[in-house]
């Protein structure tokens, strides 16, 4: 018996927006995960939505592979920097960083990190969502400083001032090769990435 496989139907999007929507919870999407569900998807979970995340391309793995090791180096023993980990936000969040720098208490085995002192997003084509609800998510979460490196513009925007409705404060650095970030936490760590950005 020969089988056809059927084409994708997908509702009107009119029709759709009418259908009541059911979020998942963080415990759902872990277990889904468990089960390999997306195995060969790239996907993140945002406010309950199974959101496809955009691949990595040259520059994109160069400016995370250069902030890692700046910050490795410069947070030694006080924090540790942890290269597309997912976190914990919320109860229906669980969003893949970039980056991102968490107390040494919450480097465990049998959890995600729940409390991040600095999230990194490098966008390309992503900016629409790193800085809409991404930093909305953040925020919520309690994440005192977010990155958003406009790898296209070659900006960085600088998002501290958490609240429950966003970010008080959104600075928008251009960057040049002396271009110096400092983390906030740690106020003696400067990271070049001006300079990581002219090498890219």
């Amino acid at each position: 018996m020969l089988l056809v496989s059927q084409p994708r139907a997908e509702p009107p999007p009119e029709l759709a927006a009418s259908f009541p929507r059911r979020r998942l919870r963080r415990a759902e999407y872990d277990a889904l995960v468990q089960m390999g569900a997306f195995a060969d998807e790239n996907v993140e979970l945002l406010f309950g939505e199974i959101v496809p995340m955009s691949p990595q391309g040259p520059v994109h793995g160069y400016l995370v592979s250069g902030l890692v090791e700046c910050l490795i180096v410069g947070l030694r023993g006080r924090a540790k920097t942890r290269p597309q980990c997912s976190v914990s936000a919320a109860d229906e969040s669980e969003p893949e960083p970039d980056i991102v720098v968490v107390p040494v208490s919450e480097q465990r085995a049998d959890r995600l990190p729940e409390q991040m002192l600095l999230v990194v997003e490098i966008a390309r084509t992503s900016q629409q969502k790193d800085r809409g609800p991404k930093a909305l998510l953040y925020a919520r979460s309690g994440v005192p400083t977010y990155w958003v490196v406009d790898a296209m513009k070659a900006t960085v925007h600088v998002h501290t001032g958490p609240a429950e409705d966003g970010y008080g404060s959104v600075e928008k650095v251009r960057l040049g090769p002396a271009t110096l970030l400092t983390v906030p936490a740690f106020p003696d760590v400067q990271v070049p990435i001006g300079q990581l950005f002219a090498e890219a």
